[in-house]
């Protein structure tokens, strides 16, 4: 809970009070009262920690509710959904921390490059398909936890992961500076490059390797 401190709530007191009744000019005893009470506001710091504490216990409680409603009440596709939402706000979170951390981060000649936005895309690429692969080589029936988890994580942490309009705003950027450079191009060709090989990576091992098609021929 926040308050508003202003330097008429900060630094007044009934003693203050009492020496102005009284005619008297507090002096020294101004300052000192001042100096004690300034003491016991919270800095910015303090006030950043104790907001994210509250973030953190109203995630929880979301989080577990949540979970509650999922496990209890939602069934199939709902109950998938509902997970999916849960989950899409710490891909939300990573996805704004990787493109404010990395963009901008490489030198010379590839200074430009989005290196936040590209990673989010490949990364999240890896994970989607990832999460396919695994209801496919445990054989997950349809509504069962592995099946809804999967889908959950897929949907929702890695959808929120990946950022399609980020993508699209920077090539727009990159295109209109052609032909005096080809960022565009380098830049649609590297993230087709990393996404594409990724998710065939992470998918494959379960479509084609050797177990691939047991769930049929069970």
């Amino acid at each position: 809970v926040m308050y508003e401190v202003t330097e008429e709530t900060l630094f007044y007191s009934p003693h203050l009070r009492l020496v102005e009744e009284e005619g008297g000019t507090p002096g020294g005893e101004v300052a000192e009262a001042r100096r004690e009470t300034s003491e016991l506001a919270l800095g910015p710091e303090v006030e950043l920690k104790v907001a994210m504490v509250d973030v953190w216990v109203v995630g929880l409680l979301s989080a577990s509710t949540s979970l509650l409603l999922a496990a209890v009440v939602l069934h199939g596709a709902g109950r998938a959904f509902w997970l999916a939402v849960l989950l899409g706000p710490f891909g939300a979170v990573l996805r704004w921390k990787g493109i404010v951390g990395l963009n901008g981060k490489l030198r010379g000649s590839w200074a430009w490059f989005p290196l936040g936005t590209w990673a989010c895309n490949s990364a999240a690429s890896c994970v989607a398909a990832l999460c396919a692969a695994v209801a496919v080589h445990w054989c997950a029936p349809s509504g069962s936890w592995l099946d809804v988890g999967a889908s959950a994580v897929g949907k929702g942490f890695a959808g929120s992961l990946s950022t399609v309009s980020t993508l699209a705003g920077e090539l727009l950027k990159y295109s209109a500076q052609y032909p005096r450079n080809s960022r565009a191009w380098v830049y649609v060709g590297a993230t087709v490059l990393a996404s594409v090989p990724l998710g065939l990576a992470c998918y494959g091992w379960a479509a084609w390797g050797p177990a691939a098609g047991a769930c049929a021929s069970g």
